[in-house]
């Protein structure tokens, strides 16, 4: 004979919700809470000093920032669209597709974002190995903020997946700030060789990668 399952374990005929869902809802919300206050850590800070704009695009041409360079994140995470589809009954399928190409495309930018934080730390490593000159309270710096950039695209990443594209996409757009954080970094410690080297730096670099 099978004891019937006490209630509110696994829920019961009356709709309760079961312990599990609790338990997810409250895992969901804790880490929601915390994506949030790193992000807001993350953006509060500014670099002391800030690189010239010669530096800034140096450094994306030579290490290829493929996330940073996509101009069209306003219109990538724009839900009016997808709103005034789903808002037609008649159009209901068609929403559905919009909203899971625009998912699939949000979470691809993401990932590009974290390739560039990844790009950017090792091209920093580089910049530091051919003798250019860095503090320690710069490079603590700079591996705190790709650290914390990693860890809050990781936690978008997921947010994407369960809740969809638009459920945070102004959160989403902030992100980008700190991923040019980490570019910016870079470009001060660039600009600190002369202009007419890094022609020569862009070629060992190419090279150190492959």
């Amino acid at each position: 004979m099978v004891r019937e399952l006490e209630p509110g374990i696994d829920g019961d005929s009356k709709g309760y919700p079961s312990m599990s869902h609790i338990a997810i809802f409250v895992f969901a919300t804790i880490g929601l809470l915390l994506f949030l206050v790193f992000l807001r850590i993350a953006i509060q800070g500014v670099p002391k000093a800030e690189p010239s704009s010669r530096a800034i695009s140096a450094v994306g041409q030579i290490v290829t920032l493929q996330g940073l360079s996509f101009k069209g994140t306003e219109q990538l995470l724009e839900p009016t669209e997808y709103r005034l589809l789903r808002s037609t009954p008649e159009l209901s399928q068609v929403a559905k597709s919009f909203r899971k190409e625009r998912k699939a495309l949000v979470l691809l930018w993401i990932s590009l974002l974290q390739q560039d934080v990844k790009s950017l730390w090792r091209f920093r490593r580089f910049l530091v190995r051919t003798g250019v000159p860095a503090t320690l309270s710069e490079e603590a710096e700079i591996f705190g903020t790709a650290i914390l950039a990693i860890i809050v695209l990781n936690f978008l990443y997921v947010f994407v997946c369960v809740f969809g594209p638009f459920a945070f996409s102004d959160t989403t757009r902030s992100i980008r700030s700190l991923v040019e954080r980490v570019s910016c970094a870079s470009a001060l410690i660039l600009e600190r060789l002369p202009q007419s080297g890094w022609p020569e730096l862009e070629r060992n670099w190419l090279k150190s990668l492959g």
